[in-house]
């Protein structure tokens, strides 16, 4: 697994490929709404990067949020929207 409690294993081109997997697994088994109403704190229906990783285990490194967030973050501008959380459920 790529992401850890202290960062994120591996090097090379090989961790977004992990991270990338992380991050199917992560959203697979959830519904984009369901997400929206536990991070959305500011309620502008996108998820920031502080809204994501303030609502992730606090037990993961700042590392591990980033990668995550940052693979995650199609388009990428800093904000999760429901189209750029299909893409990755659907990757």
């Amino acid at each position: 697994m790529a992401v850890s409690t202290d960062g994120v294993a591996g090097a090379g081109s090989a961790n977004w490929t992990e991270v990338n997997n992380d991050v199917r697994a992560f959203v697979s088994d959830r519904d984009f709404n369901q997400l929206l109403r536990a991070l959305d704190t500011n309620g502008d229906n996108k998820i920031s990067r502080q809204e994501f990783e303030a609502g992730l285990s606090p037990s993961l490194s700042a590392a591990a949020k980033n990668a995550l967030f940052t693979a995650a973050d199609v388009l990428p501008d800093g904000y999760l929207i429901e189209a750029e959380f299909m893409v990755a459920k659907d990757a």
